[in-house]
């Protein structure tokens, strides 16, 4: 299981909202489309990562995220349940482009917003240069970039270097490289997120 602190992980009050989001979007397509259905609050919300990334699934209940912030409270603590591997990925019979884009653009504001509040924090842990950084950081960086640029793959410079993290790497090679479904999905960025917090005092 995955647990989630707002004492403890920096990007605790970006990942909250990116879940609540997102389970109120995946209510709300549910409903959509059968009007008399009603919601358990045992009903759960499932992620699936890239099978070029994590390739991890990712499953939790977001009834007392949502009772939390219905009162007007914050809430302290997010779990999420890890899906034994190898999992079977559960398919729709519509066309849910709609809401893949909604979750990709929450994801991206969600992962660009933690980056831009902790980048003071590498910078003066690991100086000015991305290339003196821990190789997670430097990836996360260019994650960044790319979600400024439309989910693409962007170098300012043709570099000669790399990143990498986990299974995924790039290069100037991959300029103008979609990234969103094809490497990574909301899975990769929580994840990121998490091996990003462990390397910022």
């Amino acid at each position: 299981m995955l647990t989630f602190h707002s004492d403890k992980h920096k990007f605790f009050d970006e990942l909250l909202p990116f879940i609540c989001g997102l389970s109120a979007c995946g209510i709300a397509f549910i409903s959509s489309g059968d009007t008399t259905k009603v919601i358990s609050a045992d009903a759960t919300v499932t992620l699936y990562g890239s099978p070029k990334g994590i390739n991890q699934g990712l499953i939790f209940n977001p009834n007392e995220l949502l009772k939390s912030i219905h009162t007007n409270k914050w809430p302290t603590l997010i779990e999420i349940n890890e899906l034994p591997v190898p999992f079977e990925r559960e398919s729709s019979n519509r066309d849910i482009y709609g809401i893949l884009k909604i979750v990709e653009y929450m994801a991206q504001a969600a992962f660009i917003q933690y980056y831009e509040k902790v980048v003071y924090l590498i910078r003066s842990k690991y100086g000015g240069d991305p290339l003196q950084w821990p190789p997670v950081l430097n990836f996360a960086r260019v994650i960044r970039n790319a979600f400024s640029h439309g989910g693409k793959i962007h170098f300012d410079n043709k570099v000669s270097y790399s990143v990498n993290w986990r299974t995924l790497t790039y290069s100037y090679a991959d300029q103008d490289r979609e990234i969103m479904y094809k490497d990574i999905s909301a899975v990769e960025i929580i994840y990121l997120m998490q091996d990003m917090d462990e390397l910022i005092p």
